[in-house]
């Protein structure tokens, strides 16, 4: 008889463990009844049966709770990642961090973040991660190399939605002078071509009496104040402020 309502007790102590979970606010289940619930219960009301139990769902499950997920991360090419970790140790490992059972193991878990902007990027109202680099003015050609190195390039303005993002990005910071923006030619007669190659779209939002089509002006700047908005051709040695553009996951 006592047999059998061991047999009971260890039966519904794992139903609770299993089935007694919520959510975190990263939609991630966590379990708010666990082998240590039991044993702590145990403790208080000097049930060693519940001891018992809780030191066995323990041992079924030797894992500390998960920490929480890293911020997302911008690794080779386009996509990111994040992660989480929690000490494991069959019959120990119970904790993580400064608590950590000697001999426990770590074991990590990745995701791909999705629709985010890696750092210093911000993500724009219609999904386009810009980063306007307003500290150090450069050459284009040097501009151009500083956003591929985040992997992205100068932002391609070849659409209203992304002009839209840009003229909010310049207006967030209230700067209306010439940024440089993707798109070169080899002379005044030549088309345009951009860092990535893309199909033209017809779409230019040139600025008034644009493009101007003489001497060296081969590259492309853009600007939003209210009087010249829009895009400029001009020489590409002048060293100015410039916006990035990568693309979100």
């Amino acid at each position: 008889m006592e047999f059998m309502k061991f047999c009971l007790c260890l039966i519904l102590s794992m139903i609770l463990f299993t089935s007694c979970t919520a959510n975190d606010a990263e939609g991630d289940t966590k379990r708010i009844f666990t082998g240590d619930t039991l044993l702590e219960m145990g403790r208080l009301f000097n049930k060693p049966l519940l001891r018992l139990i809780g030191k066995t769902l323990n041992n079924l499950d030797p894992c500390a709770e998960w920490s929480e997920w890293s911020p997302c991360k911008r690794f080779v090419g386009q996509y990111g990642a994040k992660r989480r970790e929690r000490d494991c140790s069959k019959g120990a490992g119970r904790y993580s961090g400064s608590k950590a059972t000697a001999g426990a193991k770590p074991e990590l878990e990745s995701q791909i973040c999705q629709d985010y902007c890696p750092s210093k990027y911000e993500l724009s109202s219609n999904g386009i991660c810009l980063y306007f680099q307003n500290t150090t003015k450069k050459t284009k050609a040097d501009a151009e190399a500083d956003c591929q190195n985040d992997g992205g390039h100068l932002i391609i303005i070849n659409s209203p939605r992304k002009w839209a993002a840009f003229a909010s990005l310049m207006n967030s910071y209230n700067y209306t002078d010439w940024v440089h923006v993707g798109g070169q030619r080899k002379d005044v007669n030549s088309p345009w071509t951009y860092a990535l190659s893309i199909e033209d779209s017809g779409y230019t939002n040139w600025g008034p009496g644009q493009p101007s089509n003489t001497g060296s002006r081969v590259c492309l700047i853009a600007r939003t104040l209210v009087t010249s908005s829009g895009l400029m051709d001009y020489p590409c040695g002048n060293s100015r402020f410039y916006v990035c553009e990568v693309s979100p996951v």
